[in-house]
């Protein structure tokens, strides 16, 4: 987990793990936290790209609920492989 600045300032965390995915280097984003101040300017995005390496394999979990988050998935490259929906029975 890292703490994110910005002029000094935190304005958010990150928590990654840095590991081998089928066979390719690979980042799993945990969480990505950012202040309420500082939502909406884009960040998220360029936070999750100091972490990543061009040959590496990105992947992690987005709530349906949270379109901020997919959006940012979806700019920077990464596809849903896998969907679940979860029923009472």
């Amino acid at each position: 987990m890292y703490e994110v600045y910005m002029k000094g300032k935190k304005i958010g965390l990150i928590a990654e793990e840095r590991s081998p995915f089928l066979g390719h280097s690979g980042v799993y984003f945990h969480e990505i936290f950012i202040s309420k101040k500082w939502k909406g300017k884009g960040l998220a995005k360029a936070i999750q790209r100091k972490f990543v390496n061009d040959d590496d394999f990105i992947w992690g979990t987005i709530d349906a609920q949270n379109l901020p988050s997919y959006k940012t998935a979806l700019v920077n490259k990464r596809r849903p492989i896998r969907f679940e929906c979860f029923l009472k029975i």
